[in-house]
C-alpha cells in the first residue's frame, strides 16, 4: 500500500494487516519460505539457493508466481 500525506487510521492498519496475513496464509509452504526469506530475514536470491538447495532460475519463477498470486489477492481483498 503506497501511502503519500496520508495519515492511516490504525483500524484501517490493523483490517489492512489481517488481510495481509489471510493472503500469506494461503500460500504453499514452499511460497510463504521463499517469501519469509526475501522479506522478513532479508535474503538475497544467492542466500536462499545455496540454504534451499535450488536453481536460482527455479527461486525467480517462484518468486514471480508467488508474487503475482498475492497481488491478486491483495485486489481482490483491497485494503
Amino acid at each position: 500500500m503506497l501511502m503519500v500525506n496520508r495519515q492511516v487510521h490504525p483500524l484501517e492498519n490493523t483490517m489492512c494487516s489481517e488481510k495481509i496475513m489471510e493472503a500469506l496464509a494461503q500460500l504453499k509452504f514452499q511460497e510463504h519460505q521463499l517469501i519469509h526469506l526475501l522479506f522478513v530475514e532479508g535474503c538475497s536470491l544467492d542466500e536462499i539457493v545455496l540454504q534451499l538447495g535450488v536453481s536460482k532460475s527455479c527461486l525467480e519463477k517462484r518468486r514471480e508466481r508467488t508474487l503475482v498470486n498475492l497481488n491478486k489477492s491483495r485486489q481482490s481483498k483491497t485494503c
